[in-house]
């Protein structure tokens, strides 16, 4: 594989990463695994979207969505998830609030559904900042905020974005 020769302890760089996604991206479409070929698939462009100046929020969106489209309907609920998941991602970082706002409540009844409470609580940080900077009057994200907050339990990451929001 790419990262053959590596060392657990070595910095792997980000094409080492993207050739290991595509890899099992390859190898899963090879076995007819479209789950785990689709989740490879969606990392890959997270990985160019972070790395890749020319793979932008537009490609990574149009990315996003024609993996969606390849699963839905399958019963891939992980699938379906993680892209509303990581459109919420993306249009926080186009500054579209209430778009991003949706695609975390989408991901959260998935990640619920699925008993992936993890992920249902990164979907907590989406709507933090669609509460502090998206359309919403102040009284409706103050309240959505405070909801975040006992929802989200004990994690620490959640409280102090959410606290930065109320601020």
């Amino acid at each position: 594989g790419a990262c053959a020769g590596a060392k657990p302890d070595q910095y792997v760089p980000d094409y080492f990463s993207s050739a290991v996604l595509s890899e099992v991206q390859d190898g899963a479409t090879a076995l007819g695994n479209m789950g785990v070929a689709s989740r490879a698939r969606l990392w890959g462009g997270l990985m160019r979207f972070w790395a890749d100046a020319g793979f932008g929020v537009e490609e990574y969106v149009a990315e996003i969505d024609d993996v969606a489209s390849q699963v839905e309907g399958t019963g891939n609920e992980r699938v379906m998830a993680r892209a509303h998941d990581l459109r919420a991602l993306v249009y926080v970082h186009m500054g579209r609030f209430e778009a991003a706002q949706r695609e975390a409540e989408q991901a959260i009844e998935l990640f619920g559904s699925l008993g992936d409470r993890r992920s249902t609580i990164e979907q907590f940080w989406y709507l933090g900042w669609a509460a502090a900077y998206g359309p919403a009057p102040i009284e409706e994200g103050l309240s959505r905020c405070h909801a975040i907050l006992r929802e989200a339990g004990d994690d620490a990451g959640v409280e102090g974005h959410t606290l930065y929001s109320l601020a």
